[in-house]
């Protein structure tokens, strides 16, 4: 698909590719502060595994430098990870972590080596007491056995660094928050889109909107996967990725599976829709993939409508509850 036969101008569509760019090349760093220890410097390790060709974003400080270079280094952060062992007597390094919380906001409790201890509730007690305040901030986890990092704490990460407008530049440079960096972004745009097909009223008044959407979320999704971001290489992204995901062949397979009529069928078909398209994106990076044939395609659309039916069996259920 030509970028002149879009419902989109060609100069949105350079000024999108040139916001995504510097995006995505913004400066993120989290620092991970807590006593000298190798498990410590693991953590640190599987946080930036993977990003060989880019810079780290994890960096490790010790209690044991000096305090106006350690206090500097978690004021610069864009979030800290204050790392303790649950092995040790924590009274100490807690009482220190709840007068640097005051530094820095963006802060994450991180309780290492759970697997090691049968009292974890013991242990831990006195220190959810003592950090009252912040208790749901504190994760605990077992780098060794990684345990709670590739899911609950990389969640909690993202969402600080996201919540900055770094979200895309994290999982550029930490390929580990690639995917979730990727499912929020088709969210996101799914939901927006959504929005656009109910409320918009004209007939095709909405493609304009919904196009430069679409552009924007396959352009995040292929600078969190460290694409080449050029005019050239969009196009080529549209012709492959889009190919199958007209909002005719959208329609086509959809359609018949949304109840309703109007407005619904506009609002449905546009977040699905969107789903489908940032799907077959996540699929085409991350397989790395030349083409998506029409078996992926079909797939894609499979696992949009599975993920449909589940989530309506969900909504009933809950109203059923009430009633």
């Amino acid at each position: 698909m030509k970028l002149k036969k879009m419902p989109v101008k060609a100069r949105s569509v350079l000024q999108t590719l040139e916001q995504v760019k510097r995006e995505a090349k913004r400066l993120v760093k989290v620092v991970i502060v807590g006593p000298r220890s190798d498990d410590k410097i693991r953590l640190q390790e599987v946080l930036n595994s993977g990003s060989d060709d880019t810079p780290d974003v994890f960096y490790s400080l010790d209690w044991e430098i000096d305090m106006r270079v350690l206090e500097e280094g978690i004021r610069s952060a864009d979030a800290v990870l204050f790392w303790l062992d649950v092995t040790t007597d924590m009274k100490d390094e807690v009482r220190r972590v709840k007068e640097l919380l005051k530094i820095n906001s963006n802060s994450l409790i991180v309780i290492d080596r759970i697997d090691e201890v049968s009292d974890l509730e013991v242990r831990v007690n006195p220190v959810m007491s003592f950090l009252e305040k912040q208790k749901d901030e504190i994760i605990f986890i077992s780098s060794a056995k990684n345990i709670n990092i590739k899911d609950e704490l990389i969640q909690e990460i993202f969402e600080i660094i996201d919540n900055q407008g770094k979200g895309v530049a994290l999982a550029a440079n930490a390929p580990l928050f690639r995917k979730l960096a990727t499912q929020q972004i088709i969210h996101h745009t799914s939901t927006q889109n959504g929005l656009i097909g109910v409320v918009t009223i004209l007939p095709g008044s909405d493609m304009p909107l919904l196009t430069a959407n679409q552009l924007r979320m396959i352009l995040k999704i292929a600078a969190v996967y460290k694409e080449e971001l050029t005019l050239t290489r969009l196009k080529e992204l549209i012709t492959v990725i889009g190919a199958g995901f007209t909002l005719r062949a959208i329609a086509r397979q959809l359609l018949d599976f949304v109840p309703g009529i109007g407005w619904i069928i506009k609002g449905t078909v546009a977040y699905m829709g969107t789903e489908a398209l940032g799907a077959a994106a996540l699929k085409y990076f991350e397989k790395g993939y030349s083409h998506l044939g029409k078996e992926d395609v079909q797939e894609v659309f499979r696992s949009v409508r599975s993920r449909k039916r589940g989530n309506d069996s969900k909504k009933n259920r809950r109203n059923s509850a009430r009633d």
